[in-house]
């Protein structure tokens, strides 16, 4: 059985052979391509799953930094929730 170690380091070398935008079937391929490339994109859409299309969810993020016109976590934090 692999250790938590070993199983950590082959998620690092796997890092960048997920990134094409075809493995997020969102409802734009603009939205496909930021989800594929930011991290926090990728990481907001995965917390929102819930029970939602992964063609809806995989979109949210392009439409909050439509709205926005950021897609900046440390500038989001501060935003008043208004």
């Amino acid at each position: 059985m692999a250790s938590e170690k070993q199983i950590a380091q082959c998620l690092v070398g796997l890092i960048g052979t997920v990134r094409r935008p075809e493995q997020f079937p969102a409802l734009t391929r603009e939205a496909s391509e930021l989800v594929a490339a930011d991290p926090f994109a990728f990481a907001l859409a995965v917390s929102l799953q819930r029970g939602i299309s992964a063609e809806v969810v995989w979109t949210i993020p392009s439409d909050l930094r439509r709205a926005l016109g950021h897609l900046d976590p440390a500038r989001i934090a501060k935003m008043p929730l208004a």
